[in-house]
């Protein structure tokens, strides 16, 4: 008899935790925000405003856009509006003047349809990015120097980026070491202080 009470206890607990709510919630429309700033830059990339939509929903994508939001940024330099794009809505960029600082924490303030979204960031102080010095790729039992370049050869200008020094050269070589796969030799190393930033984006360009 005691059994059969421990085991009925048993299965109770089993069906109340296997309790399955087959009922539709109802959805429920959210705002979506997706925007980048860069230290020593103005606003490159156009921040986004857009609403989600059900499974269900028959709208054409372009139609999500959210073209009548307020949106601005705020330092304890003072407060920049993100106006919209012309013939791009839901984008949304500061004037192309206004410079984003190093080290400085920034507040993203949304408002849409009477809800609010806010953000905050903090731009980091500086990155150290430099060409790593007798290195070397081992190959089976080959060890081959890697090539170090130069890194200090562009400045910051009005218009972005600009060449102030020799661009260094690499030179192609052909081999199981060097063209096997990509993990095959480098044409160079470069390393940044990484530990003081949460993230970074690495952006690579190749011809």
């Amino acid at each position: 008899m005691n059994t059969f009470k421990k085991l009925s206890a048993i299965s109770m607990l089993i069906f109340l935790g296997c309790n399955i709510q087959d009922g539709d919630e109802p959805y429920e429309k959210k705002f979506v925000v997706f925007g980048n700033i860069q230290a020593n830059l103005p606003m490159v990339d156009t921040l986004f405003v857009s609403r989600t939509a059900s499974l269900d929903e028959e709208i054409d994508a372009d139609e999500l856009w959210i073209a009548n939001a307020n949106v601005k940024i705020s330092s304890k330099d003072g407060n920049e509006i993100a106006h919209p794009v012309t013939g791009k809505p839901g984008r949304y960029l500061t004037r192309k003047d206004y410079v984003y600082r190093p080290g400085t924490k920034y507040n993203l303030t949304v408002e849409v349809d009477g809800k609010t979204l806010s953000a905050e960031t903090t731009t980091p102080e500086k990155m150290e990015i430099g060409s790593i010095n007798n290195s070397n790729y081992q190959c089976k039992e080959e060890s081959i120097p890697v090539t170090y370049i130069n890194t200090n050869n562009a400045k910051m200008t009005a218009v972005g980026l600009i060449a102030t020094g020799t661009i260094d050269t690499v030179t192609y070589r052909s081999g199981e070491c060097f063209t096997a796969s990509f993990a095959s030799y480098p044409l160079f190393k470069i390393d940044f202080n990484v530990e003081d930033y949460n993230t970074v984006r690495i952006l690579t360009f190749a011809l």
